[in-house]
């Protein structure tokens, strides 16, 4: 289409306005993508870090709100962002908070629809993780500042961790719910998206505890996941679909 001058305003002049429109436009939707950020940086600098990230990835989705994407990313390889990596750390957790908001719904797994498969079954029952379930490992305590901004309190400072943290981040009633892991469960969980079954779970488990309690253990994980609304209500058996 052809942009045609106006009287007063020439197309060259009239395309800039819409271009410097769209760019703006495009920087507001990373800072909704983006608040908690967005609040660390100040107003100034992150619209300076979008103008620069917007440079870098311009927006090949129809939808603006993928716009964002790669923020991270960004972050942790540019300066001067990337002399303060907990901005790197702020920008995953952000995403996949907003990742895990708009994720698919499904029915989650109860214990009463537990309680309905028969005891012979389980060790060859699959898990299935809910839709909205997302994993990842942070090194900064992003989490804590997270919260803390969301609530309008006084943020802790950014603080490394001795080691990277799990987390765990879905969406229950509604409402975005995030928690750390330890070993053992960050494991568990990541073994749950390999389809392993729960008696290959349980030998898994085995590095963490003895032989005679991991079937235990793993029970007590399963029942953490079922208060929580981690699992989908669809169990599989390798032989046929079991549907709870």
């Amino acid at each position: 289409h052809e942009v045609a001058s106006t009287p007063g305003v020439s197309a060259d002049l009239r395309l800039k306005i819409y271009a410097d429109a769209y760019r703006l436009r495009l920087v507001d939707a990373l800072a909704d993508n983006y608040p908690v950020l967005h609040a660390l940086l100040g107003d100034d600098a992150f619209a300076e870090l979008g103008a620069r990230y917007l440079e870098a990835y311009p927006s090949r989705h129809f939808s603006i709100r993928h716009f964002g994407h790669r923020l991270a990313e960004f972050v942790a390889a540019q300066m001067p962002y990337a002399q303060q990596p907990v901005l790197a750390d702020m920008a995953n957790f952000e995403w996949v908070l907003r990742d895990v908001f708009d994720a698919a719904d499904a029915v989650v797994l109860t214990p009463k629809d537990l309680a309905a498969l028969a005891p012979e079954l389980w060790p060859e029952l699959h898990f299935k993780l809910h839709p909205t379930v997302r994993r990842l490992d942070l090194t900064w305590n992003a989490p804590a500042l997270w919260k803390a901004i969301d609530e309008q309190l006084e943020p802790p400072p950014p603080q490394i961790n001795n080691h990277p943290i799990a987390w765990l981040i879905w969406r229950h009633d509604l409402k975005i719910q995030f928690r750390s892991l330890e070993v053992d469960e960050a494991w568990a969980i990541d073994a749950l998206r390999l389809n392993t079954t729960f008696a290959d779970l349980c030998a898994g488990l085995c590095e963490w505890v003895d032989e005679s309690h991991a079937s235990a253990h793993a029970a007590r994980f399963v029942r953490r996941w079922l208060t929580d609304g981690l699992l989908s209500n669809d169990a599989a058996l390798p032989t046929r679909s079991y549907k709870l």
